[in-house]
């Protein structure tokens, strides 16, 4: 909160201005809002709601399918990776045993060309654009990640979502349609201290999150869904 009041007070109404919630150390100070509400709270603005907003033609959903982009019920959109912290990671293993579990559905992997192929999914890595990539989120009954760009893009669509979460806060990143897994330890939330650099814990918040724990969660939003 202190870091919003200098913000506040030395950028005048209507200044352009860039901050990172992280560099408000929002977690370490205990602020107990979503960074959709601390952006609300630095440009004295009223807040609106949780959502990413992005806005899809028609026209431009359409140009999409004539692409090639697989249509049907049983797409779930993956994307395992982070790019500003690789302490947000899960093991690639645990992701190939999800695949394994639910070989009934069509498990598509977005990202970018470099990022690793998880065996057993449909490679769409570096093959769609950016909003391409959105597209697919929204075009499918589940996504999974962890807490990256991808999972509040699924928040804009309304699109079913799990996210797993270690070095960061679900109370600061996560979203009201998406199911979060979590271990709160007594190291974790780090990624503001860490801003990027290697844990000295092995990731214990992430190894911690089992395969048969996310297996469940997603059987129970399938489920409801009637997929």
């Amino acid at each position: 909160e202190n870091g919003i009041k200098i913000m506040q007070d030395n950028f005048p109404d209507g200044a352009i201005i860039y901050c990172n919630p992280p560099d408000l150390f929002p977690s370490l100070n205990n602020i107990q809002k979503r960074y959709s509400e601390i952006y609300c709270d630095m440009f004295k603005t009223p807040f609106l709601g949780d959502n990413l907003q992005l806005f899809i033609s028609t026209n431009e959903e359409n140009l999409f399918f004539k692409k090639g982009f697989i249509k049907g019920d049983q797409i779930i959109t993956v994307n395992p990776t982070s790019r500003c912290s690789k302490n947000q990671e899960w093991d690639w293993k645990k992701w190939e045993y999800l695949v394994r579990k639910f070989s009934h559905y069509k498990f598509i992997q977005i990202g970018l060309k470099e990022e690793k192929l998880i065996n057993g999914a449909i490679d769409y890595r570096g093959k769609l654009t950016l909003r391409e990539s959105c597209l697919a989120v929204k075009n499918s009954i589940l996504y999974i990640g962890v807490d990256s760009f991808f999972s509040h893009v699924a928040s804009a669509f309304n699109t079913n979502s799990i996210t797993l979460f270690g070095d960061s806060s679900p109370n600061i990143y996560s979203h009201d349609n998406s199911s979060h897994i979590c271990k709160a330890f007594s190291c974790s939330p780090c990624n503001e201290l860490l801003n990027g650099r290697e844990c000295p814990y092995n990731i214990k918040c992430m190894n911690s999150i089992s395969e048969n724990e996310v297996e469940k969660v997603m059987r129970k939003k399938l489920e409801n869904d009637g997929y």
